[in-house]
């Protein structure tokens, strides 16, 4: 697996994804009744669990190279989970904005790490 490309392919499928829930709120107040936008935040969590898995059993790379993208999926997967947990909370009756705050937390640390990452390597 392209490490790098499969970072840059989630970060993508993330931010795709939080558009649309905003899209989704610009005509809803709430996600009762809709798990479309939860269904798509667990398959990326489970995607991330499962490429941070697969980078930790690889050998063949530069292990601070490793460790930077290592980090980054783990503030992926905060990014994604916030996005999960907004969604969820208001499914259940509950506010979307502590899990959405989380998430927006995570992508601005993410972009500041991936920039960092895009200078060393």
């Amino acid at each position: 697996m392209d490490f790098v490309q499969e970072k840059n392919a989630v970060d993508g499928e993330i931010a795709n994804l939080a558009s649309n829930i905003n899209g989704y709120l610009s005509n809803h107040a709430t996600f009762r009744g809709n798990s479309y936008y939860s269904d798509q935040a667990k398959g990326l969590q489970v995607r991330l669990q499962r490429d941070m898995q697969e980078l930790k059993n690889t050998q063949a790379m530069d292990e601070g190279k490793k460790q930077a993208i290592l980090n980054l999926f783990q503030i992926e997967y905060r990014r994604v989970s916030g996005l999960y947990n907004g969604v969820m909370s208001s499914r259940q009756g509950g506010s979307y904005q502590p899990g959405f705050s989380d998430g927006t937390n995570a992508s601005y640390e993410f972009d500041a790490a991936n920039a960092d990452f895009k200078s060393k390597y």
